[in-house]
């Protein structure tokens, strides 16, 4: 009679513990960042709108170094590089949680419990690069 009794409280230990790890996976994917990188619109996009920034405190600076003293001229300068890293700095957020957004897509369509990058998996996994590439593109 002890053993049935052990038996059964393990047998209901063993089912608890098994009902409670049900709802999580172990597959995992993995995304490779360069080509992302590399492949995205996105990225192209935010790269044209620093390019343009660029150009533009370019074409100011040449007006301005012209017509300005040396003092305000280096002045407006260090408000132009604080503007253009704000502007580095808020695309660079926007891209990241574009990202993110994508990742949390596919991890739910896929049922993946993680995405690791590229470079941290030695084997395994599933590559969901170009699933990201085209949820950021959208």
């Amino acid at each position: 009679m002890k053993k049935t009794t052990l038996f059964l409280l393990m047998l209901l230990v063993f089912t608890f513990a098994a009902a409670g790890c049900g709802g999580r996976t172990s597959d995992f994917g993995y995304i490779d960042m360069q080509k992302v990188l590399g492949e995205s619109t996105k990225i192209k996009e935010y790269q044209e709108q620093l390019d343009t920034k660029i150009k533009e405190m370019e074409e100011i600076e040449a007006k301005e170094k012209a017509s300005l003293p040396a003092a305000d001229f280096e002045q407006n300068q260090k408000i132009r590089q604080g503007e253009l890293m704000a502007l580095g700095k808020d695309l660079e957020i926007q891209f990241k949680e574009s990202v993110d957004t994508a990742m949390t897509e596919v991890m739910k369509e896929k049922k993946l419990g993680a995405i690791l990058i590229k470079g941290s998996v030695l084997q395994g996994g599933v590559d969901v690069t170009d699933d990201i590439i085209k949820r950021i593109n959208k």
